[in-house]
């Protein structure tokens, strides 16, 4: 099924296997890894390359977590 919101086309899947939760700490050594994975993603030359090995700094994202504004997407 495919909709449109704010302009955007959205596919609704059933039965989704992921879901968006709130980061618990155990969620945190693994972030890094994600973010470098993630900008593999971009073919060469369309994002700058310091990027591909750069990461959110470790102390925001636990405070962020602690404070409960990380949010993760957990494969179910």
């Amino acid at each position: 099924m495919t909709r449109v919101k704010n302009g955007l086309r959205v596919r609704k899947m059933l039965n989704p296997p992921y879901r968006l939760a709130l980061a618990a700490p155990e969620h945190l050594p693994v972030l890094a890894g994600v973010e470098t994975a993630a900008a593999t993603m971009f073919p060469p030359g369309s994002i700058p390359e310091y990027l591909r090995e750069d990461h959110a700094d470790t102390d925001l994202l636990a405070r962020a977590q602690a404070a409960g504004n990380l949010w993760v997407v957990l494969h179910c």
